[in-house]
């Protein structure tokens, strides 16, 4: 008899924005994470101080109904970034949470207070916010090609003819339209064919440019990671279907990539503005081996010599840049024993709202270079590097427990109300993307002036690439390209996973 081989498949999965997190799974996540942290050697007062956080986060990113909305993302981002991440790796490495921190338990109250003035922000955003968002009505289905090249066009093209006083006003708005033409094109085309492909060459095209000329070009790992992670967030937000065969490659690639272009960055920046910057660049880009072992042997220097703060024994890459925590606490323990800062910075922020062209002598701060000389981790010569904190940080520095409960929570409030309203839920439309994949970034390090740049130069740049989207972009994109009618009747008609 003759015995056939057995193969095993492995099954598809649908992959989609979660909009809600079971609570009951997270306490009892925490309750285990609680428990091994007491074991390690933490405080029992820190832990729990940690996991309130935790589930204070839980019950407000349910409330804002998840990653479908900008506010969500917010909180998401902002927890995982900030603390969450970092308090689940120090438990894997067997390290107590208050190891390396100058004032562990004020640095995690301060996360605490911050994150319940979000839950309170959330609940009154949600019960004012606009019940179908501003931009949802804007459809784009039937003309999604043309439009996506027309975006990389107007972003591409654009600056080489503007006047040179408006370049810098430009630039704030112009990841807007290369970023609109990822995440639209890959969120319209992975609907489109059922989830079984997300891929577009228009969407190609602009990941290169902003992936070579900010990223490799200009030594940015925002500017090399920004736009994968754009079309992962699109692909998923479209219900990208795909095995786990797959997704395991993909993160075997995700992690070669991420363990190699961080040190670029980092090692090619030392670099910039040298006349030889494009040939060291060159040479760190084509020994990424050699990239990776000095980046290392570097980072270990400065964690032998105290010149970065960091929270584990040992460098961990990357990961030691995806956790706020020791820079925090830096700062939070500066505020009581060395001088607090000044609430003035939060109306700096509220005066960077109106552009530079309209108030060409506004002042410029940058309080993160000022709080980075607070705690010495600048010279005193260097007064353009630019150093993140998170908003808890920063409330409190400002106004110490006024700023991190009220000014916060009212700053945060707004700028839910006013991003959730525009940009609607990506369940309908695929505008609130845009704000998704700024937080993802600025959540956990952009401090307080994010809630004021989401609400206008954000906003306005969304607003504004939605229109030229539907108005102007598909005109130049048809100079080019003609785009052919969709299989299904009346247009691009996608399947949505979130109605099932």
């Amino acid at each position: 008899m003759e015995v056939l081989p057995v193969c095993y498949t492995l099954p598809d999965v649908t992959l989609f924005l979660p909009t809600r997190l079971p609570l009951s799974y997270l306490a009892s996540f925490s309750a285990m994470l609680l428990l091994v942290e007491f074991l390690e050697g933490t405080p029992l007062l820190l832990g729990v101080t940690a996991q309130a956080f935790l589930l204070v986060a839980g019950v407000a990113f349910n409330l804002c109904g998840g990653l479908a909305y900008a506010s969500g993302a917010f909180v998401f981002f902002s927890a995982v970034l900030s603390l969450e991440l970092g308090v689940v790796l120090k438990a894997v490495l067997g390290e107590p949470l208050q190891s390396n921190l100058i004032a562990p338990q004020k640095t995690l109250l301060v996360y605490l207070a911050g994150m319940c003035s979000v839950l309170v922000a959330a609940f009154i955003s949600t019960r004012l916010r606009r019940r179908r968002g501003l931009l949802e009505s804007i459809d784009l289905s039937r003309q999604v090609v043309s439009t996506g090249l027309g975006c990389l066009l107007i972003a591409t093209v654009t600056p080489l003819l503007l006047p040179e006083g408006l370049e810098g006003t430009f630039s704030q708005f112009n990841g807007a339209f290369v970023s609109v033409a990822i995440l639209l094109m890959v969120f319209q085309v992975t609907r489109a064919s059922g989830g079984k492909r997300s891929f577009h060459p228009v969407a190609l095209a602009s990941w290169a440019y902003i992936t070579i000329d900010y990223g490799i070009m200009h030594f940015s790992k925002q500017g090399l990671f920004a736009p994968s992670v754009a079309w992962a967030v699109a692909a998923i937000a479209g219900g990208y279907r795909t095995s786990l065969s797959r997704l395991l490659v993909l993160g075997a690639i995700v992690t070669v990539a991420v363990s190699l272009l961080t040190p670029y960055s980092q090692t090619a920046r030392n670099y910039a503005g040298r006349d030889d910057e494009r040939q060291q660049a060159w040479e760190l880009l084509t020994h990424p081996l050699e990239t990776r072992a000095l980046y290392q042997e570097q980072s270990k220097l400065n964690y032998e010599l105290g010149v970065d703060y960091h929270w584990f024994d040992e460098p961990q890459g990357l990961l030691d840049r995806l956790t706020m925590v020791p820079i925090d606490d830096a700062l939070i323990a500066s505020t009581d024993s060395l001088r607090p800062g000044t609430p003035y910075a939060l109306w700096t922020y509220v005066l960077n709202i109106v552009p530079r062209f309209l108030y060409p002598d506004k002042p410029l701060f940058r309080w993160g270079n000022l709080y980075a000389h607070d705690i010495g981790v600048l010279s005193d010569e260097d007064e353009s590097t630019g150093i993140s904190f998170t908003p808890y940080a920063d409330g409190y520095h400002t106004a110490q427990w006024v700023g991190v409960t009220l000014y916060l929570g009212i700053m945060v409030c707004v700028m839910f109300l006013v991003c959730d309203s525009v940009g609607g839920s990506i369940t309908r439309s695929p505008w609130g993307l845009l704000y998704l994949l700024y937080f993802a970034h600025a959540a956990p390090e952009g401090m307080l002036v994010q809630t004021t740049y989401s609400i206008s130069n954000l906003t306005v740049a969304l607003i504004g690439a939605a229109l030229i989207s539907r108005y102007i972009a598909p005109v130049i994109g048809n100079f080019l390209f003609v785009e052919r009618a969709a299989a299904a009747p009346g247009g691009l008609q996608p399947y949505n996973p979130y109605s099932t």
